[in-house]
């Protein structure tokens, strides 16, 4: 399998970011507004069942073999992207991880290039939803990376993750704090001036 491509990545979400500074300045990100705000239509497990639709049929049989909580596609009649996620058998915490893996697959071309189920394209969509969700470049910030070290409990809070996600933010907030050079590049700098006062002040609070 070929290993996923962590700076494209990342610069991928240096973009997303960018396009949508407006919007992403608050934490806990807002996933479902921001895959809104990007042209995407969310559609629940709850709202197929309703209307009797077949399609949630899908959660069911992808979830005989794996936990499947959302799935994305691109919709030719109607010229969009859309997200279906489960909102039956899912918390919030997987809700958000899900639609964020799902804009992961999207903006990574996976959805065009017909790959997400490929095992290489979960892995990106995964690593994806993590960095989106909590930016590991906000560990060069010595006073966000001081806390986190000293109360790894409350990034769950903060960021609205999993306790199982932030066990390995966690990791990847130290990889990055013990960089030797703290030099931001230019998609960190990017996130960091959208969300790093906002998780100062959540911080602070």
């Amino acid at each position: 399998m070929q290993s996923a491509d962590y700076e494209r990545i990342k610069t991928k979400i240096g973009e997303v970011f960018e396009e949508n500074s407006d919007f992403l300045k608050t934490i806990p990100i807002d996933v479902f507004g921001l895959a809104r705000k990007m042209g995407f239509k969310l559609i629940t497990a709850s709202e197929l069942i309703k209307k009797g639709d077949s399609k949630v049929e899908m959660f069911h049989e992808l979830n005989k073999t794996k936990t499947i909580y959302g799935y994305s596609l691109f919709d030719t009649k109607n010229m969009e992207y859309v997200i279906y996620y489960d909102d039956v058998n899912a918390g919030t915490n997987k809700q958000r991880f899900s639609v964020a893996h799902e804009i992961g697959h999207i903006v990574l071309g996976h959805i065009d290039e017909g790959i997400e189920d490929s095992e290489k394209a979960e892995k990106e969509a995964d690593y994806f939803a993590g960095y989106l969700l909590c930016p590991e470049c906000l560990a060069t910030n010595e006073e966000i990376f001081d806390y986190f070290e000293k109360y790894f409990y409350e990034m769950p809070n903060v960021f609205d993750i999993a306790l199982d996600t932030a066990m390995i933010k966690l990791r990847h907030f130290r990889n990055r704090n013990s960089i030797i050079y703290h030099e931001k590049l230019d998609y960190e700098e990017t996130i960091m001036k959208c969300i790093e006062k906002a998780v100062l002040i959540k911080i602070r609070d």
